[in-house]
């Protein structure tokens, strides 16, 4: 991807609401938005905790302040499973239990 591509992008992002950000991403849409998004919130745990652990540490605690990387796994599992297995699961209940068709419109059938 060419460098003026992505600085014109980062660009439209700044109002998305404008028509440039539509006409601009109707064409290319970028989908690795989803997976960044849960990638910062990830890190953004992690730092987080690291940050409050530093902050609340005391000399008489007598444990070594230390970086603790065994959060990070933990933090994937639960963003990526929230993100991904809720709407998975959702679209499950509605293919097995349906929805009543509404008035005048045929029933679908949805294959999961």
């Amino acid at each position: 991807m060419p460098t003026n591509l992505i600085l014109l992008r980062l660009g439209h992002a700044m109002i998305p609401f404008s028509n440039r950000f539509i006409t601009g991403y109707r064409k290319k849409p970028d989908l690795y938005g989803p997976f960044w998004v849960l990638t910062t919130l990830v890190a953004t745990l992690f730092i987080s905790s690291n940050i409050y652990c530093f902050l609340t540490f005391t000399t008489d605690n007598k444990q070594a302040l230390a970086v603790s990387i065994k959060l990070i796994p933990i933090a994937a599992t639960v963003i990526y499973g929230v993100a991904i297995g809720l709407p998975l699961l959702l679209k499950l209940i509605v293919n097995l239990y349906g929805t009543a068709p509404i008035l005048g419109q045929e029933a679908h059938t949805t294959v999961f």
